[in-house]
């Protein structure tokens, strides 16, 4: 079994987080150009710890990214950042939560989020995010940081409460919480999915352990509702099991999180539908079906869609795939959060599909917390939007009886938030895990000869 790697955000965003051990990253690339908090152009994932006086707090010396104690000293103090009312700057660029052709993309490709809002914005559901690091002062997130809530795995600083960033490239962990949830109407940045919803941090990937990513699993599985991992198996096309370590949390997770409705867990589908093998040239295509993690029940694997809804090169299929959200592709991708106060606008990857279906769970959540887990993936499953309908890729099952349609490209289509919100409503739930009909293992005895081949 391969350590899990990040599933990366694609060429442009260059958000290249291969495994990490004991805190220090495989890649040191740069975010790229970042927006600041108003709008504006920076130096995104170059920039330092400027203004860094009077110490720092739960950073090593090593880390080439510090904070100042009276930031970090206490997540409070950094929520006066979000106190501003106002229109969000940045929210016109977020294509993927109305897309009305701004990025040159299709109108309406997008996941239908706005109207949920009047319905639910994901308030006190807790959405955990397990990466490799959380800004947990950036001043979009901290009004929605939980106190105390998240934990560091680092080896170093093991245990503190704020997974912060300690190189240029612990960027992933910030961009995927600010599409779960950043701040809206507080007139700065852009709007996360669930913008209500509250956030933890679990920053297991920078020890990349089994033990340390099973444990995050099931951290706080009492208080946490969603767990969401851009993250899995290395793109190679190659079958990667489920560490028993994992099975056991995942089982765990959704028989007794939420008292006994089950945690939420939501997975990247990965990024391997093109990728070349060291030395070659020609592209080889990975599935969803080789990656373990994406085959347990209890997982909720995303695939990505660009602007126009259509699947980008990168896109990964697979019998296991359940839906389909918006990540993006090397031309156009997601504007979120990142490391140093700072926006990025090319976060693109199945690593940013996950986090809009995770924080639309937080919706539905919030509008109805008597949600089994698998009350929340058949709702996904039955409210999702078909896309590329002209796809041969798309089977109906059991004809006209069945309201689903399934593609190995898209799963069951593309999440549309409000629908699955308001159908959350007015739900009547089909139980957790102790209702689960178990089918099998079967065993026949057919009683028939062999046939040597010689003798066909």
């Amino acid at each position: 079994m391969l350590r899990p790697v990040v599933k990366i955000s694609m060429l442009l965003a260059a958000l290249t987080l291969l495994g990490c051990g004991a805190g220090n990253p495989a890649s040191t690339a740069s975010a790229g150009s970042s927006l600041n908090a108003d709008g504006n152009t920076t130096g995104g994932g170059t920039s330092t710890a400027s203004g860094n006086t009077g110490g720092t707090l739960l950073q090593p010396s090593y880390c080439a990214v510090q904070y100042p104690v009276a930031v970090t000293d206490d997540i409070a103090q950094a929520q006066v950042h979000a106190a501003l009312p106002g229109t969000d700057p940045l929210l016109f660029k977020q294509w993927h939560l109305q897309n009305t052709g701004q990025s040159a993309g299709t109108v309406g490709e997008d996941l239908n989020v706005l109207p949920a809002w009047a319905r639910s914005q994901g308030a006190g559901v807790r959405v955990a995010v397990i990466d490799n690091s959380l800004e947990t002062v950036h001043p979009d997130l901290s009004g929605n940081i939980v106190s105390k809530g998240s934990f560091d795995y680092r080896l170093a600083t093991r245990g503190n409460n704020d997974p912060l960033p300690c190189t240029l490239s612990d960027t992933h962990g910030t961009s995927v919480a600010g599409i779960i949830a950043a701040k809206a109407d507080n007139a700065i940045g852009g709007s996360g999915v669930a913008p209500q919803a509250r956030l933890v941090g679990f920053n297991a990937l920078a020890t990349n352990t089994d033990a340390d990513l099973a444990d995050a699993l099931l951290r706080d599985v009492d208080k946490n509702a969603v767990y969401n991992s851009s993250w899995g198996s290395q793109d190679d096309a190659k079958l990667h099991t489920v560490t028993s370590l994992h099975a056991l949390a995942l089982d765990r997770g959704v028989r007794i999180g939420r008292n006994g409705l089950g945690a939420i867990y939501v997975f990247a589908a990965g990024n391997g539908g093109c990728y070349r093998p060291t030395g070659e040239s020609a592209c080889q295509p990975d599935s969803t079906n080789y990656d373990g993690y994406l085959n347990h029940p209890a997982v909720i694997a995303v695939g990505a869609l660009d602007r126009n809804g259509k699947a980008p090169a990168y896109a990964e299929p697979g019998a296991n795939l359940l839906v389909t959200a918006p990540g993006g592709d090397s031309a156009i991708g997601v504007t979120t959060t990142a490391i140093r106060g700072s926006y990025v606008s090319n976060f693109a990857g199945s690593s940013a599909a996950a986090p809009m279906v995770a924080g639309a769970s937080a919706l539905m959540l919030a509008a109805n917390p008597a949600l089994s887990w698998r009350d929340v993936r058949l709702l996904l499953a039955r409210t999702a939007r078909r896309v590329d309908s002209t796809h041969v890729g798309w089977s109906v099952q059991n004809g006209s009886q069945a309201p689903y349609a399934f593609n190995p490209v898209y799963g069951f289509g593309a999440v549309n938030a409000d629908a699955a919100v308001a159908a959350a409503l007015s739900w009547q739930t089909l139980g957790g895990s102790e209702r689960l009909i178990t089918c099998g293992p079967y065993v026949r005895e057919l009683n028939e000869p062999i046939v040597d081949a010689g003798a066909a």
